[in-house]
């Protein structure tokens, strides 16, 4: 069965690369322009030209998955990438789709919406908790406005534990491309979207697992040079 699935999802690879390959130089340059190809059933590529100098660049579109269909859609930039660089991000994105990150994080906040109506709920209907706070009637607005402000506390330590799954979910990710022997790449890859993010490359361990939902760069490439390392 799994050789079956990695076996389709080469396949897709290699088609994406002949795509990569036949892309228009003045795509690059083009102001934009998103053309659209059709890899295959299960693959969408959408690659966009705007230069890398416009405001517009700051935003980069990482591929995404729906859990439901067995599909990707992916947005790339090409200013400086090159065809082995896409298909490691494209063996990224399916590495969230193969482990079923997507389906886990829609089921998270599904729960976690339903514990803040249940919350809601229970403030709502707490008279004790209205009258410590001088009021001798129940509006709705003001038990909304108590419910947000005592469970902040409750919102930073989910905050951190999902930011914690998240961060995980990305190693897994990598780990799946790494597996596809695609590390060199991704590496290379990460690097490029880093440098065209201008985001920090090398954030201190405790502030970044508390406020950042990925891994700084510089974590993401020594966990693939340690599954380097063990496979040598």
């Amino acid at each position: 069965m799994w050789v079956e699935e990695e076996s389709s999802i080469s396949s897709s690879f290699d088609s994406a690369k002949s795509i990569v390959l036949n892309v228009e130089c003045d795509m690059c340059n083009g102001v934009g322009a998103t053309p659209q190809f059709h890899v295959d059933e299960h693959c969408y590529l959408a690659f966009s030209g705007e230069h890398a100098n416009s405001p517009e660049a700051a935003v980069r579109k990482a591929p995404f998955t729906f859990f439901w269909l067995k599909t990707t859609f992916a947005f790339f930039w090409l200013m400086c990438k090159n065809e082995e660089e896409v298909v490691a991000v494209i063996a990224h994105e399916l590495g969230h789709w193969k482990l079923s990150h997507t389906m886990y994080s829609f089921l998270a906040v599904q729960v976690l919406t339903l514990l803040q109506f249940g919350g809601y709920t229970l403030v709502r209907n707490s008279s004790d908790l209205f009258k410590s706070f001088g009021f001798d009637t129940q509006p709705i607005l003001i038990g909304l406005i108590l419910f947000q402000h005592t469970i902040i506390p409750l919102q930073h330590l989910v905050s951190f534990g999902l930011n914690l799954v998240s961060r995980s979910f990305e190693f897994q990710a990598d780990a799946f491309a790494r597996k596809l022997g695609y590390a060199t790449a991704l590496k290379g890859g990460l690097v490029k979207l880093q440098e065209e993010n201008l985001s920090s490359m090398n954030t201190d361990p405790w502030y970044s697992a508390y406020h950042y939902s990925h891994p700084p760069l510089v974590e993401r490439l020594a966990a693939l040079d340690v599954s380097d390392k063990k496979e040598d």
